[in-house]
């Protein structure tokens, strides 16, 4: 499925982006715009979710408790485009993550908050502190933010952040 969508123009679009720069982050400085017109196009949005639903490999697929449920979009060695969903809990609470406090190794993430409430999130400082003895870590908050008030957000390599679950679903690009 992975191929699926590769001749629609946005994904054609941001494919030649990719090609064309080699600064990883004026990539994601320049696919912001497309993100959020992807975001506004609902045709192409209830395409994705008719090939996901129409795609046995994601059918079948097994999710765990880590997965953040999504749609798949579009992957190639260099870019990965999904719509993430975040549905909010029966009994919203401040300050209950939506998923553990991770980083996203050596990619960088740029995310367009496109349906619902948006969600809050917490990125960390990159020098963790490990104490080798009860290997607890201390992390400091370098940004604490609602992603609808940074929209479209990039978190950096290796950046550890956290996302709480939301008011009402949400969906990002």
């Amino acid at each position: 499925m992975n191929d699926v969508l590769k001749d629609h123009k946005y994904i054609k679009a941001i494919t030649k982006l990719s090609d064309e720069i080699d600064d990883r982050y004026e990539f994601h400085k320049q696919v912001s715009p497309i993100l959020v017109e992807m975001g506004n196009d609902r045709e192409f949005l209830k395409e994705v979710v008719r090939r996901n639903f129409t795609d046995a490999g994601y059918l079948s697929q097994t999710w765990s408790l880590y997965n953040i449920p999504y749609f798949f979009v579009f992957e190639n060695e260099h870019v990965n485009v999904k719509i993430h969903l975040f549905p909010r809990h029966q009994k919203k609470v401040d300050g209950i993550a939506a998923h553990c406090i991770h980083h996203h190794n050596n990619y960088l993430l740029t995310s367009n908050a496109f349906f619902g409430s948006g969600y809050e999130s917490m990125l960390f400082k990159k020098e963790v502190n490990l104490n080798e003895n009860d290997l607890s870590v201390k992390l400091k908050v370098s940004k604490h933010f609602h992603q609808k008030d940074w929209n479209p957000s990039l978190v950096d390599s290796w950046e550890p952040h956290v996302v709480f679950i939301p008011e009402a679903l949400s969906a990002t690009l």
